[in-house]
């Protein structure tokens, strides 16, 4: 097998992994995208993945490898942060922007515009960060946030807003997991905190100052924290404050040099999103100076 057979094999596995992972145990099965039952006539959940080594086998047709980097994403599926690099990947089919017309008056768009205002994202907010919807096809029922870099796509994230969705959030194949979404303000030269989240949403209230991991931090966005010069604030959901505080203790250690991380604790079931952003800027402020 050559290389480029091997990446469209470890794109595939991903692929599955994202669409129809469900843990089971210390592993994570899919659906095997090679392989069809001979008594069903379609894919079993025959392919597994190993997440402490990224090896996965499938067990009816044999087909093995090994992903790197591997990553969770919002909704605890294992993805290969580093697959294929930075791609830029377009918008979905079927994507509305939400800050012009037809969207602002669309009655079909109003649960979009709703839950948006909702999400800290009025018009304004739409249109500064790119976001939009779509109404039909394989990510209907879903707001659309682009991971942009200029003004190229290198993916986005959709987030279903029926609340009836298997997945609340779904990622187009290929995307990098590398990066975080809004990547580029770990660059920025400032002593204002740069606020680390897992999701976009909770990203969202804090723009520009925030990185969102997408779900659990990958090896890319560790070594962005490592190399950025800017104050670096842990800002995780209450139920994570755990592993929150041990990655800042790790992070404010590799960065002895500058010593700037620190994390801050939310309550309980709680996300960043839904407490008063200046408070949630404040302790950003505040944590980066406190003991770990």
């Amino acid at each position: 097998m050559n290389l480029s057979e091997l990446r469209e094999q470890h794109e595939a596995v991903e692929h599955a992994l994202k669409s129809s992972g469900k843990r089971e145990g210390g592993k994570v099965r899919a659906l095997c995208p090679f392989c069809t039952s001979s008594k069903t006539g379609r894919s079993d959940y025959s392919l597994g993945l190993s997440p402490a080594t990224g090896l996965y086998f499938c067990h009816r047709c044999a087909v093995g490898g090994k992903l790197k980097n591997l990553a969770q994403d919002e909704d605890g599926a294992y993805v290969a942060d580093d697959i294929g690099g930075d791609k830029f990947i377009g918008p979905p089919d079927g994507f509305i922007p939400l800050w012009c017309e037809p969207a602002l008056s669309a009655e079909s768009l109003a649960p979009a515009r709703a839950y948006c205002a909702k999400r800290h994202m009025p018009r304004e907010v739409c249109k500064r960060l790119g976001v939009g919807a779509v109404l039909d096809g394989y990510y209907s029922g879903r707001i659309v946030i682009p991971n942009m870099q200029g003004e190229d796509w290198l993916g986005w994230v959709a987030r279903d807003w029926t609340g009836r969705a298997e997945k609340k959030y779904l990622y187009p194949q290929g995307m990098s997991r590398g990066r975080f979404w809004n990547h580029e303000a770990a660059w920025v030269p400032t002593d204002e905190p740069l606020i680390v989240v897992e999701g976009v949403l909770d990203a969202v209230p804090f723009w520009p100052d925030a990185v969102a991991m997408l779900g659990k931090l990958t090896l890319g966005q560790q070594d962005a924290l490592q190399k950025t010069t800017r104050p670096v604030a842990l800002v995780w959901d209450g139920d994570a404050w755990l592993a929150s505080r041990a990655k800042a203790m790790e992070l404010r250690w590799l960065n002895a040099n500058l010593g700037a991380v620190g994390w801050v604790r939310l309550p309980p079931r709680i996300d960043p999103d839904q407490l008063d952003p200046a408070w949630v800027r404040q302790r950003a402020r505040e944590c980066i100076a406190e003991p770990l």
